[in-house]
Formats: structure tokens, C-alpha cells, sequence
């Protein structure tokens, strides 16, 4: 057995130990994953369909995207 890669495992390869770090992003799709918690958000901006939409936008015009694939305030609410 290897000390540092092995760690945690015993001498018949069962897992003795687990080891998680999760960040709030993670617990938060895990808590919906499990109903926990309830999908909901809005986007807080447009996702646009391409490169080329994006640079025909107007920087100084919020919301200027020409047809996003999906548009500024677009999400769930159940």
C-alpha cells in the first residue's frame, strides 16, 4: 500500500474513511438533487446565441443581444 495514496483505506481495500469538501454552489444542487430545496432562480442577464451576437450588441445598451437563447430574466419559479 501506498501511504499517501491509499490513505484512508484499509488492508483489505475497503474504504475506512471519505473525505468531502464541497462548496456552496455543490450543496446547492445537491440539496435540490435530494428535495431538499426547490429550483428557482432568473437569469440576471442574456445568454447569447453566438460570438457574433455578442459583438453586434451594443456594450452601453442592456439587453441588446438580437434573439438569446434565453433572455434576460429567464428561470423557474415553482
Amino acid at each position: 500500500m501506498h501511504p499517501r495514496r491509499d490513505a484512508g483505506r484499509a488492508a483489505d481495500g475497503r474504504t475506512e474513511v471519505l473525505l468531502l469538501r464541497m462548496t456552496t454552489e455543490e450543496k446547492a444542487a445537491l440539496g435540490v438533487a435530494f428535495g431538499r430545496a426547490r429550483p428557482e432562480g432568473r437569469l440576471p442577464c442574456e445568454l447569447s446565441r453566438s460570438m457574433a451576437a455578442v459583438r453586434a450588441a451594443r456594450p452601453d445598451v442592456p439587453h441588446d443581444t438580437e434573439a438569446p437563447v434565453f433572455p434576460y430574466g429567464h428561470g423557474l419559479t415553482l
